[in-house]
């Protein structure tokens, strides 16, 4: 990933720095929280001060002029939503994945571990926002993102350019043995590394093969390789500060 120049922090992946769409990985800095919240935290669910989380959107916002920000209510799911218009329910409950082919109408999500990945289909131009916890990753939300994107707009796989943002390593996120199980059943042998009694999910590999079963290119998906845990102190990690910390933001817009 590259640092964009602003008076956020922020970061974009390489391959979506293409002018048709605008997008931005936010992280820790730039932003007026206090304590465990400190400083951009964009999360309104985790019990930070209202008036800190409604600056610190004002100050993304700016960077996709002025225009609102559709995030979704986020519970662990795999539902995909279709925003239609700018004037759609803000924030979209009971969703953990966002498409839209409206011109100047930024979605995103909001991650502390878990996996953001963004979509940008350039022949339909069409752009999506995934979280991808490990419920959602087994539940492969990536997949029916990209199906969605398919069925609704006639996306084809083979043109979507993919970032799967900074999350939890496949060195440091340990999971147990109900896990373990979900994963192999699910999504198959490769994904988990054991060490003894301790077990470690690749939540990137996961995702990027759900990308490649549906005939996503290689080349058009870039991994950030960022680790949120070992890295928290740039980007917010719920196992590392707790789930009473901030949230960081991933975000894309199509230009008009």
């Amino acid at each position: 990933m590259a640092q964009e120049q602003s008076t956020l922090p922020l970061f974009q992946f390489q391959n979506l720095r293409l002018s048709e769409i605008h997008h931005v990985v936010t992280k820790r800095g730039g932003g007026v929280s206090k304590g465990n919240y400190e400083s951009l935290n964009l999360g309104d669910h985790v019990d930070d001060n209202p008036d800190a989380v409604k600056e610190n959107r004002r100050r993304l916002t700016q960077q996709f002029l002025g225009h609102q920000i559709c995030f979704p209510n986020q519970t662990h799911s795999t539902n995909v939503q279709v925003v239609v218009d700018g004037s759609h329910q803000m924030p979209i409950e009971d969703c953990d994945a966002l498409i839209t082919n409206i011109p100047n109408l930024p979605i995103g999500i909001l991650t502390a571990d878990c996996v953001p990945i963004l979509l940008f289909d350039p022949e339909k131009r069409v752009v999506g926002a995934v979280h991808a916890g490990w419920r959602g990753t087994v539940g492969k939300i990536l997949s029916k993102t990209v199906l969605e994107m398919k069925n609704t707009f006639g996306v084809s796989p083979k043109t979507i350019m993919a970032g799967i943002g900074p999350s939890i390593s496949p060195e440091v996120y340990e999971v147990g043995e109900e896990v373990v199980e979900q994963v192999v059943q699910t999504l198959g042998e490769g994904l988990i590394r054991s060490e003894g009694e301790r077990h470690y999910f690749n939540l990137w590999e996961a995702n990027r093969r759900q990308l490649n079963d549906l005939g996503v290119r290689n080349d058009n998906i870039e991994i950030a390789e960022i680790c949120t845990y070992q890295r928290y102190k740039e980007f917010f990690s719920a196992r590392r500060l707790g789930l009473k910390s901030g949230r960081f933001a991933s975000v894309i817009m199509l230009n008009s």
